[in-house]
């Protein structure tokens, strides 16, 4: 599967923008592989701060274990990332949805 273009990102960005905030939702972001790809398409959006809240950028172990509770059991191996490590964040890290 190709990665989406500039335009996708933009037309997605956007529409997620508008959904949040006709929902009255804030969102916050975690990411680690993305390198902030996801809160940069969000926030490139003018008036994103109607539904931005916050986003961390947790590329290195340590980064994860330190920002997001990470156990790290579960990143100190070989691949050092599977599901486990994502659904491991702490409820106020990673993709939050609030009112």
């Amino acid at each position: 599967m190709a990665a989406p273009r500039d335009a996708a990102l933009k037309r997605l960005s956007l529409a997620v923008g508008r959904r949040l905030r006709r929902a009255g939702l804030m969102i916050a972001t975690a990411e680690s592989c993305t390198g902030g790809l996801l809160a940069k398409c969000l926030t490139d959006i003018a008036g994103s701060s109607d539904y931005f809240e916050r986003g961390w950028v947790t590329y290195s172990n340590a980064a994860k274990q330190a920002n997001l509770g990470v156990a790290p059991g579960l990143i100190e191996r070989p691949i050092g990332w599977d599901d486990r490590v994502w659904l491991s964040w702490s409820p106020d890290a990673g993709v939050v949805l609030t009112r």
